[in-house]
């Protein structure tokens, strides 16, 4: 917050709060900002470092309520950008990386390197189909690898491809700007059980988002999806985050198979190791996080409006990345703190953590 009453600092204003025993009013004034689209939490929008630093252009009799540019609500700071991506590995069919940027063409030079994240689609699907997840991610200062494995019915070819992608990424970090500490993976459906598995034999991994994953049957290379993701523990003890639908295993007919049964986001979750979180949508279907998903029963008795499901998809996927890859504690709170409250009650959504 920029300008206050008389020119008083920021901080001197929360002293004299402290001093005079508000600040538990303060508190409760300050958490009814969850959700409207203002932030009060702004260390990266400092203007002055206290009375001393501040200059009269700060001062006013208003209060500045622009909103947080780091608010994973909505498209971040930086433009978002095609980049040039290394030659794919031969297991890869489709690749383009997504990035910041500051014109729309280049990477953006406001940072020296950029946290890397993996995206594929679910099975069959084209990694067009995960461009708003991507694009979201970067305006917020992430380079994106949307992918699509030649193999899919082979998972654990599907794996190891992905596998070498990530290593042809960091052979080229230095060209391509990627802090080889700072890497995650987001898989819808299949890829989610494959990212799952990627993350249990790969410790540079620092950040695990699965959508819906399901442990769909291999024609070769099988590989345990729920075995593979109780085996996971990320890099830095960062927790491992998913989301499910309620109507994915019960749908009319059920958009995941139930007979015989195949795991899924439940079952999935369960196996996790704290910690963990697990955000379920109700009255959505597996299909509603993205348009244009093959299988039209995966959209069956959906009630929830698809746009509410896809855009608070892509602010947790964000606002965990931001927590898990850049140390934003703040964005913490999207997943685990009251501004999840706000959203819970208008989308009924439920949580699990451990």
């Amino acid at each position: 917050m920029r300008r206050m009453q008389n020119g008083l600092g920021l901080r001197w204003a929360l002293s004299s709060l402290m001093a005079t025993g508000a600040a538990a009013g303060l508190s409760v004034f300050l958490s009814t900002g969850a959700g409207t689209g203002c932030s009060f939490y702004l260390p990266e929008r400092t203007v002055c470092t206290g009375d001393a630093g501040c200059k009269p252009t700060d001062m006013g009799a208003t209060v500045d309520m622009a909103k947080d540019p780091s608010d994973p609500s909505g498209m971040g700071p930086y433009r978002v950008a095609s980049l040039s991506a290394p030659m794919a590995p031969a297991g890869i069919s489709k690749l383009s990386l997504i990035g910041p940027s500051d014109d729309g063409t280049s990477l953006s030079s406001k940072e020296s390197t950029y946290p890397l994240v993996l995206m594929a689609p679910p099975e069959f699907g084209d990694p067009a189909l995960m461009r708003p997840y991507a694009d979201r991610l970067a305006s917020h200062g992430f380079l994106v690898a949307l992918f699509q494995s030649m193999n899919e019915t082979n998972h654990v070819a599907y794996r190891d491809a992905e596998k070498q992608l990530l290593d042809t990424f960091i052979a080229n970090a230095t060209q391509q700007r990627i802090d080889p500490q700072r890497l995650g993976l987001v898989g819808y459906q299949l890829s989610g059980k494959i990212a799952a598995s990627l993350a249990a034999n790969d410790t540079r991994i620092g950040g695990l988002f699965l959508i819906d994953p399901v442990d769909s049957f291999a024609a070769s290379g099988p590989i345990d999806g729920i075995d593979a993701l109780s085996k996971v523990t990320l890099a830095g003890g960062a927790t491992v985050a998913l989301l499910g639908t309620a109507l994915a295993t019960t749908g009319n007919p059920p958009c995941v198979q139930q007979s015989p049964r195949l795991p899924s986001y439940q079952d999935f979750y369960s196996a996790a190791r704290a910690p963990a979180v697990g955000i379920s949508f109700g009255g959505a279907n597996l299909a509603d996080f993205i348009e244009g998903y093959y299988d039209t029963a995966c959209y069956n008795d959906s009630t929830a409006p698809r746009t509410r499901t896809q855009d608070l998809g892509k602010k947790f996927m964000t606002a965990y990345f931001q927590w898990s890859l850049k140390a934003r504690a703040r964005s913490r709170e999207y997943l685990l703190g009251n501004d999840f409250n706000a959203d819970q009650q208008a989308a009924m959504l439920t949580r699990l953590s451990k």
